[in-house]
């Protein structure tokens, strides 16, 4: 009787305890495996399930239609219906990610079922056999070629758009050395000295114009100028054409590498050209020497700080530069509401220009 009961409880015993865990949810893997068929055959993307060797590749209807297989779900091989020069590359990748347990991606060209090429893109997870050894690879194959070609249709309309503005800047500077050069020729018509030195600071004012566009022609960001740069550059070239004597006038450049859009780099450029033409015709009369900097920062609040600055006999005792008809003086301030800065004119020993803007 003990013995009799003691088989019938060892044989029930594990019965019993299926049929619980089965009232609790729990499922053993033999259980999961035709449910995880049935949903991945269902899944409307290509989804694939290799062995642990890579040999056999499990497929669902998906994947069969894009490739033009047949009905069996199991094939030969990892590299499957991919392009024969793209399967060395692929089998390797997929033995590195092997011994590291690591997930695949990797893109690849694989022959469809009308016989086109398309590019692909195969993802796929390390999963765990019994004590969390590797069991297998499964992922999904989604085709990337509309995609791929969507992605080198923007590039090359981002290109071509490159190259129309890059010349559109070139003849903007082109056009500006014409007129200069016009206004050039007509000096010789021009008696008048006042009226003479009117046509030269016109060719300034366009040549500093078109500084901004050179600039910007020859750099890959066309929305932006590297205003640092173009202050050292506007500088030297008017140093050039209104202060030859090197000794007598020094000059002194201190500027951040700072980006202005094209918005704010023409008129912060026009304010520099005016502001160092004043100094280096009127700030040192006769043989007198002296220094002219200017001074370009940004403070970590986005506030931008421009000075032009001269230690030479200041404006004359009691101007009002606001009321003045002096052209460079007007034209500086409609320069600075342009940028919505504060412009500041500072005389004393010297003159001190100062623009604050942006922030």
């Amino acid at each position: 009787m003990h013995a009799t009961a003691r088989t019938m409880d060892n044989a029930g015993g594990p019965r019993a305890h299926d049929q619980r865990h089965h009232l609790h949810g729990v499922q053993t893997a033999t259980d999961r495996i035709p449910r995880d068929q049935a949903v991945i055959e269902a899944m409307p993307i290509p989804c694939w399930e290799t062995d642990p060797s890579g040999s056999r590749l499990n497929v669902n209807a998906a994947w069969r239609q894009l490739t033009g297989h047949s009905e069996n779900h199991t094939i030969d091989g990892w590299t499957a219906g991919i392009l024969e020069t793209d399967r060395q590359h692929l089998q390797s990748e997929f033995t590195s990610a092997r011994q590291n347990n690591a997930p695949i991606d990797i893109e690849c060209r694989i022959v469809a079922h009308d016989g086109t090429l398309r590019l692909a893109r195969m993802q796929g997870l390390p999963l765990p056999g019994s004590e969390n050894a590797f069991a297998s690879y499964r992922g999904v194959l989604v085709d990337v070629t509309a995609a791929h070609a969507r992605q080198a249709d923007a590039i090359a309309r981002m290109h071509e758009k490159d190259v129309l503005i890059k010349e559109i800047h070139h003849r903007v500077k082109n056009n500006m050395q014409i007129i200069s050069s016009v206004l050039s020729l007509q000096e010789s018509a021009v008696k008048d000295p006042f009226d003479l030195m009117l046509f030269r600071e016109s060719q300034c004012r366009i040549r500093t114009m078109g500084l901004v566009h050179e600039h910007l022609y020859h750099t890959k960001n066309f929305a932006a100028v590297d205003f640092g740069a173009y202050i050292r550059n506007l500088a030297d070239a008017l140093r050039a054409a209104y202060a030859p004597a090197e000794d007598r006038c020094a000059l002194q450049v201190e500027a951040d590498d700072v980006t202005l859009d094209i918005n704010s780099a023409i008129p912060a450029g026009l304010l520099v050209h005016e502001g160092l033409s004043n100094a280096f015709r009127h700030a040192f009369p006769g043989d007198r020497a002296g220094l002219v900097t200017v001074r370009f920062s940004q403070q970590p609040d986005g506030i931008r700080r421009l000075s032009v600055a001269d230690n030479g006999v200041g404006l004359p005792p009691g101007l009002d530069v606001v009321a003045t008809d002096s052209l460079g003086f007007r034209l500086m301030h409609m320069l600075a509401d342009q940028l919505d800065g504060n412009l500041a004119l500072v005389s004393g020993d010297g003159l001190t220009l100062t623009l604050t803007f942006g922030g």
